[in-house]
C-alpha cells in the first residue's frame, strides 16, 4: 500500500515541509542545515565530530550528530529497510546511483550517504556548511519571523479562494469505529427517514379511502375483492377490474447458495467456499396476491417455518405464500420423497435461519412502509397482472378465452402500468423505491410465455361485456415469437426482475430456459428480466439440484396432499417464476448477512446497489452479454458474497460505490486494468417513476419510461479507445425475433437505468478513465448512483500538494485534499515520529468526487507531525 504522507521536519532553526506523493516528494521551505561539513574535520575546531547512524528495528534510521554545536538529530524514513532514507531517495532518485555508501557523485568531499544524512542534493557540489555567527543567527530568526508573517498574510489572502474550491469536495470526517455510519455518509439521512415516515402516515390516512374505492370497483363489476382471479388492485377504462395473481423446486445448487452454507450439510457442497451463512439475523417481507381460495398468508405452523415467519396483517394461510416463504427460509427439517423413496432433507430454503413477514396486497402502501422502517433491505413479490390466453369454463366446457376483443395482441404483456388504486403497479413501484431508496423489491417475471392454442381457433372474447365466439386473428401463442411477455408490475425500472431456468448441468454447462418464463423487451425496449434463477426441475439432473415439497404430515405439507398431481405421499413438484424470485431473495439475504458481519456499523446499501451487484456477479449464459430471455445471467450468490468481501478488503467503497452526480456535470475518475485481466463495471440508479398511458389502452407503447438518462463510458487512455455498455436491439418497430435474439453489441444505452461495460483483457496494463455523464436536467438537480467494479484497480489516494491549506484564523487547522475515486472511504492517520505502531487514525471520510478534502487539527504540543491517507476505514 502506498501511503501519501505529509511530513514536517524540524531542525534547530528551520522547518522543512514535505509532501510525499508515492514516488514524488514536494518540499516547502528548502532545508537549511547549520552543521559542519563532515568530510573536513578541523582538529582545532571539532576534533571529535562524527556521525553515528543506526538502523532501528522499526525500519527507521536515526542519525545523531555528536559534538555538533546544535546537537541536532535526524529521523530518516526507511520503511523498505535498504539503509537509505525513502524521502531523500524519492526526491533525488533520478540524480545518481545510491546503492553504494562510498560514491561521491558531485565530488564535494561528502559521500552520497553523508549527503543523505544532511538531506542535500548529491549531484550538486555545495559550499562547506559553517557555524553561524550570533549576528547571523539573529538574522535567521528575524527572517523566519518575517517569512512567517508573509506566509500568514498570503494565507489570509488566498484562503477564501482556496476554501471555496475545497468546499466543493469537502468530506466531513467522523471518528473511527463509530457505532454506526453518521449522517455525513448520507447527508440526506434525516430527510430520507422523514419521507418514509410521511409515506407511512399518508398510507394510514388513505387506507379507508383506498378500501372504499376498491369496494366500489368490486360492486360496479359484481365481484369480490378477494376474487378467484387474485387481488383486486384497481381498474382502467380499457381493462376493467385489474387483479394481481400468484405466479405458480428450486435450486440452492445452481444459485451457488449451498456453497455459502456451513459445510457438511450435503455431499455435493464445496467446503472451500463455505462462509457459514444461514440468513440468521436478516428479515425480509413476502407480498402475496390472493389465490383462488381468497387467502394470501403464510402457514405459520408449517414445520419448515415455525418461529421464523409472521403474518402481521392476519391474512389466511395460502399454499402459494407458504411455498414462497419456504423457498426463502425453509429450515430443511422434513424429508423429501420421490415416489416412495426418501431422498433426505433436501427442502432447505436459501436463507434457512432467516425470518419473513407476510403481507397480502390489500394495504400495500402501509405495509411496504412498515417493511422499510423495520430495516428490511429486500421484499419478495411473486405475483403480477395476468396476460395473454386463458382457459375458462363456459357452460361446463373449457374454452380458450381472449380478454381484449379490440386487440390481436394482449396490451398487458410488456407494459409499464400506470398508478393504481391499490398502489401496486409499475409506476407505483418505481415511486416507492425512488422514495424509500434502501429496499429492493424482487419480482417474478411471470409465466405467460409460449401459452395459447398455437393455431387459429374459435375462442371466447367479451363484446360489450358479453362473452361471444370469435374467429378474429390473434397472437395464437403469447408473445412475439418468444419475446415481450414480462408481466406488470415486474416491468418497473427500479425492481430486480427474475426469470426462470431449469437446473444448470455443470457437467456440460447446459441449461434450459423455462418456456413459460416472462421475457423482454418491455414495450419501451428495456431489458427484463435482469437475471434468472432455477424454479423448475431439470428432469435429467433430478433431486440433487432441485428441491421439492415435503411429506404431508398434518399441516406440514405445502398443499396438505390435496393438490391434483400429488403422489401417494402428498408430494407436489412446484414450478413457476414465483419460485425463481424467492431463490434470489434468499441469496441476497446471505449477502446482507455477510456484509453485516464485515461492516456491522455500515449504513444500508441503496436498492440500486443491490440490483447492480446481483447483475454484475450473475453467471453469464449463452452468448457474451445480456439477452432478453436470461438477462445478464443466472444469479450467483457466492460471487455476490465474494464481491462484498473484496470490497471490504480493498477498503469500503473501492469496488461497491455509492455517490451522487449533478445535472450536466460529468464525473470522471481513474483506475488501472492489470495485464491479462478482464474489467467489468456496472452502473445502476433508482429512476423517478415514468408517465405511462392508461393501462391496457395501447399495444406496445414505445414511449420511453426512462426519466434520467445517464451514460457510463470507460476510456482506455493507452490507445484512446472508448468502451461503451452492452446494448440489445429491441426492434420495437419490426418486432423481429431474429434481431431481438441477436447477440448483444456495445453502444450508448438510452433506455435502461442499468448499464454494464466489459473491457476485454490484453497483454499489457492499461490506465482507464471512468466517466458517468448525467443529462442536462435532473429532478432535484442530483441523482444517486451505484457503481460496481471488478478486475480494475482503483488508484491509491494522493495528497495534492497545492491543496494542503492552513487556516489563517486557526493555524492548527489544515485542509488536506486527495485525488480519489468517488464512493470510496478513506482514513486520515497521524504520527509524530514515523515509527511502526505510532500511527493513529484521526478520522474517516467518504469521497463524493474525484477529489476529496478533509479538515484536521495539528496537536499543539507537537514539534512535527506526519499525516497519511489510506484507503478504507
Amino acid at each position: 500500500m502506498n501511503y501519501q504522507v505529509y511530513v514536517e521536519y524540524s531542525t534547530v532553526k528551520m522547518k522543512t515541509r514535505v509532501i510525499w506523493l508515492g514516488t514524488t516528494m514536494i518540499v516547502f521551505s528548502p532545508p537549511v542545515f547549520a552543521q559542519r561539513k563532515l568530510s573536513e574535520r578541523k582538529k582545532a575546531d571539532t576534533p571529535k565530530t562524527r556521525v553515528i547512524v543506526k538502523e532501528s528495528p522499526k525500519g527507521l534510521l536515526s542519525a545523531k550528530f555528536k559534538s555538533d554545536k546544535y546537537e541536532s538529530e535526524r529521523i530518516l524514513h526507511d520503511l523498505d529497510k535498504d539503509g537509505w532514507c525513502d524521502l531523500w531517495c524519492a526526491l533525488f532518485k533520478n540524480e545518481s546511483d545510491h546503492r553504494s555508501k562510498k560514491i561521491d557523485t558531485d565530488g564535494d568531499g561528502l559521500t552520497d550517504y553523508e549527503e543523505m544524512v544532511l538531506m542535500r542534493n548529491p549531484s550538486v557540489a555545495e559550499k562547506e556548511p559553517r557555524k553561524l555567527t550570533r549576528e547571523e543567527i539573529a538574522q535567521v530568526k528575524k527572517n523566519a519571523k518575517l517569512a512567517k508573517k508573509a506566509h500568514l498574510e498570503n494565507l489570509k489572502k488566498t484562503w477564501p479562494q482556496r476554501k471555496q474550491k475545497f468546499d466543493l469536495n469537502l468530506a466531513d470526517g467522523f471518528a473511527p469505529d463509530v457505532a454506526e455510519d453518521p449522517d455525513s455518509i448520507r447527508p440526506d439521512n434525516r430527510q430520507w427517514l422523514k419521507k418514509i415516515e410521511t409515506r407511512k402516515a399518508e398510507a394510514v390516512r388513505g387506507k379507508a379511502r383506498r378500501k372504499a374505492a376498491l369496494d366500489a370497483i368490486a360492486r360496479k363489476h359484481g365481484i369480490e375483492a378477494k376474487h378467484d382471479k387474485g387481488t383486486l388492485v384497481g381498474e382502467s377504462e380499457a381493462a376493467g377490474p385489474i387483479f394481481m395473481k400468484p405466479q405458480d423446486a428450486l435450486s440452492a445448487n445452481t444459485a451457488f447458495v449451498d456453497d455459502l452454507w456451513p459445510s457438511g450439510l450435503y455431499a455435493w457442497q464445496n467446503p472451500a467456499f463455505s462462509r457459514n451463512l444461514t440468513g440468521a439475523g436478516v428479515e425480509v417481507s413476502v407480498f402475496e396476491a390472493f389465490e383462488s381460495s381468497g387467502a394470501a398468508g403464510i402457514r405459520l405452523g408449517h414445520t419448515e417455518l415455525t418461529g421464523r415467519a409472521a403474518q402481521p396483517d392476519g391474512s389466511s394461510p395460502s399454499n402459494h405464500a407458504t411455498a414462497v416463504a419456504s423457498v426463502i427460509i425453509g429450515g430443511g427439517n422434513l424429508d423429501v420423497f420421490q415416489g416412495g423413496t426418501n431422498q433426505g432433507r433436501l427442502l432447505r430454503g436459501m436463507a434457512y435461519e432467516g425470518e419473513v413477514d407476510g403481507y397480502d396486497l390489500e394495504d400495500f402502501m402501509n405495509d411496504t412502509a412498515d417493511s422499510v422502517l423495520a430495516g428490511q433491505s429486500f421484499s419478495n413479490h411473486s405475483y403480477g397482472v395476468p396476460g395473454g390466453w386463458e382457459i375458462r369454463n363456459f357452460g361446463g366446457v373449457n374454452r380458450w378465452f381472449w380478454r381484449y376483443n379490440q386487440f390481436s395482441e394482449d396490451p398487458r404483456l410488456g407494459t409499464y402500468s400506470e398508478s393504481m388504486t391499490g398502489g401496486v403497479s409499475s409506476e407505483d413501484l418505481d415511486e416507492f423505491v425512488h422514495s424509500v431508496e434502501t429496499q429492493l423489491p424482487v419480482f417474478a417475471s411471470g409465466n405467460p410465455n409460449n401459452f395459447g392454442p398455437n393455431q387459429p381457433v374459435t375462442h371466447v372474447t367479451p363484446v360489450n361485456g358479453i362473452p361471444q365466439n370469435s374467429n378474429a386473428p390473434r397472437d395464437w401463442f403469447n408473445g412475439d415469437d418468444g419475446f415481450d411477455t414480462v408481466i406488470s408490475p415486474a416491468t418497473a425500472k427500479n425492481v430486480l426482475t427474475v426469470g426462470s431456468i431449469t437446473d444448470i448441468n455443470f457437467g456440460n454447462n447446459t441449461l434450459n430456459v423455462s418456456d413459460f418464463s416472462g421475457t423482454g423487451p418491455t414495450d419501451d425496449g428495456r431489458l427484463k428480466p435482469e437475471i434468472v434463477s432455477v424454479d423448475q426441475r431439470n428432469q435429467t439432473l433430478g433431486f440433487l439440484s432441485s428441491l421439492f415439497t415435503a411429506h404431508n404430515g398434518g399441516n406440514t405439507g405445502y398443499y396438505n396432499g390435496l393438490q391434483a398431481g400429488a403422489d401417494t405421499r402428498g408430494n407436489v413438484n412446484l414450478q413457476g417464476t414465483s419460485f425463481a424470485a424467492p431463490t434470489v431473495t434468499g441469496g441476497l439475504m446471505l449477502g446482507e448477512e455477510r456484509r453485516k458481519e464485515l461492516l456491522p456499523s455500515a449504513a444500508p446499501l441503496l436498492a440500486s446497489t443491490w440490483r447492480a451487484a446481483a447483475v454484475h456477479t450473475a453467471l453469464d449464459l449463452g452468448a457474451v452479454g445480456p439477452d432478453f430471455t436470461t438477462g445478464f445471467g443466472s444469479f450467483d450468490a457466492e460471487a455476490l458474497v465474494t464481491l462484498i468481501e473484496n470490497d471490504v478488503t480493498r477498503g469500503r467503497g473501492s469496488l461497491i460505490k455509492e455517490f451522487s452526480v449533478e445535472q450536466n456535470s460529468p464525473k470522471t475518475f481513474y483506475v488501472t486494468l492489470p495485464a491479462n485481466v478482464e474489467g467489468h463495471l456496472t452502473l445502476a440508479w433508482t429512476d423517478p417513476a415514468g408517465d405511462p398511458a392508461a393501462f391496457a389502452s395501447v399495444v406496445d407503447d414505445p414511449t420511453p419510461m426512462l426519466v434520467h438518462n445517464l451514460d457510463l463510458s470507460v476510456e482506455d487512455m493507452a490507445n484512446n479507445t472508448t468502451h461503451l455498455p452492452w446494448v440489445l436491439n429491441a426492434d420495437l418497430a419490426g418486432e423481429s425475433a431474429a434481431l431481438r435474439s441477436a447477440p448483444a453489441t456495445r453502444g450508448v444505452d438510452s433506455v435502461n437505468n442499468l448499464e454494464k461495460v466489459t473491457i476485454d483483457a490484453s497483454a499489457s496494463e492499461r490506465p482507464l478513465a471512468v466517466t458517468i455523464a448525467p443529462p442536462a436536467t435532473l429532478q432535484g438537480g442530483t441523482q444517486k448512483v451505484s457503481l460496481i467494479m471488478t478486475g480494475v484497480e482503483p488508484e491509491d489516494p494522493k495528497i495534492t500538494g497545492s491543496e494542503f491549506t492552513q487556516n489563517p484564523t486557526n493555524l492548527n487547522e489544515f485542509a488536506i485534499t486527495i485525488d480519489s475515486d468517488p464512493g470510496a472511504f478513506f482514513t486520515l492517520e497521524r504520527s509524530t515520529d514515523l515509527t511502526a505502531g505510532s500511527w493513529t487514525a484521526v478520522s474517516t471520510f467518504k469521497a463524493e468526487n474525484s477529489q476529496a478534502t478533509t479538515m484536521t487539527n495539528a496537536v499543539p504540543s507537537s514539534t512535527k507531525e506526519f499525516w497519511r491517507v489510506r484507503r478504507g476505514e
